[in-house]
């Protein structure tokens, strides 16, 4: 990873990287395009989600959120309180967080492995 421009750029795919990836095999190098045939510069790592995204489908839901603000905006301001209040009545933020929760709920309930290595005594 090299800071160009001041941002962090992942290294280009290696020669014999597989040609068909998902879209976290492209983005980190993994893969030269993905079977839609989206490529490194096509993706980005979303920092609210923490997911890799097409940066065309980013673009073109910030648009449209946009517009729904722009054009009625009384209707854009009840929808997002509802959106609060539904998130508030389950008890999560985002659901990154949820996310979280089920991994760490996840743990509780693991059993650790005993190791199986015998222990060699020191016979005199």
């Amino acid at each position: 990873m090299s800071l160009q421009g001041g941002r962090k750029r992942w290294p280009a795919p290696a020669a014999d990287a597989p040609a068909v990836g998902n879209k976290v095999q492209v983005f980190h190098g993994k893969a030269k395009h993905t079977s839609g045939g989206l490529k490194q510069k096509d993706l980005f790592l979303n920092k609210k989600t923490g997911k890799v995204t097409s940066r065309k489908q980013s673009a073109a839901a910030k648009k449209r959120m946009s517009e729904m603000k722009r054009k009625n905006p009384a209707l854009y301001k009840k929808w997002r309180e509802q959106i609060h209040k539904n998130r508030n009545k389950v008890g999560r933020k985002s659901s990154r967080k949820k996310s979280q929760k089920k991994k760490k709920s996840h743990k509780k309930t693991s059993y650790k492995r005993k190791s199986h290595k015998k222990k060699w005594s020191k016979r005199c």
